[in-house]
C-alpha cells in the first residue's frame, strides 16, 4: 500500500533518481572495453601474447560489452512495461491496481526522464483519485523543482 504522506513521497522521490556511479562505471567499462578492443589486436604482439589469445580476448570483451547493454537494456524494458501496465489500469479507473503497479516501480531507480516522469503523473492522479490532493500537490511541485521529464511534459505537469 502506498503511503501518501510528504515524507514517504520524498523517498520515492529519492529512490527512482538514477544513480549517477552506475552511468559513470557503465561508460568507464565501455570506454574501457573498447580501448582494449582496439589496443589488444595492435599490441598484442609486444605484450608476449599469441595472435589467437588476443583474438579471443577481444572476442570475449564484445561479448562482454554486448551482455552488459543487453542486461540494460532488459531493466529499462521492464520498467516501461510497468509503467505502461499502470496507465492501462489508470485509464480503466483501476486505481488499487494503479497504486499496485506503480509500489514496485518506484522502489528502484528509472533510467529515463520521461518514464520517470510518466510514473510520477500517474501516482498523482492516483492520489487524486483518493482525494489526497495535497499529495497529489506535492507530487505536482516536486516535478517541477526538480525538472523531472521532457520540456513539453513539464508544460503538462504545470
Amino acid at each position: 500500500m502506498i503511503a501518501w504522506d510528504a515524507q514517504a513521497i520524498d523517498a520515492r522521490f529519492a529512490a527512482t533518481e538514477p544513480s549517477r556511479r552506475e552511468t559513470y562505471l557503465t561508460a568507464l567499462l565501455s570506454i574501457t572495453i573498447l580501448l582494449g578492443v582496439v589496443l589488444l589486436p595492435l599490441s598484442g604482439r609486444k605484450l608476449g601474447l599469441p595472435s589467437g589469445a588476443s583474438v579471443v580476448a577481444v572476442t570475449g570483451l564484445v561479448s562482454f560489452l554486448m551482455l552488459v547493454g543487453y542486461w540494460a537494456g532488459r531493466r529499462q524494458r521492464r520498467c516501461r512495461a510497468a509503467i505502461v501496465r499502470a496507465w492501462e489500469h489508470a485509464e480503466l479507473n483501476r486505481w488499487e491496481a494503479v497504486a499496485a503497479t506503480l509500489e514496485r516501480v518506484l522502489e528502484r531507480p528509472i533510467q529515463t526522464p520521461g518514464d520517470r516522469w510518466q510514473a510520477f503523473m500517474l501516482l498523482a492522479v492516483a492520489a487524486e483519485s483518493r482525494s489526497r490532493y495535497d499529495s497529489a500537490a506535492l507530487i505536482y511541485e516536486t516535478l517541477l523543482l526538480r525538472g523531472i521529464g521532457l520540456p513539453l511534459q513539464l508544460c503538462q505537469a504545470q
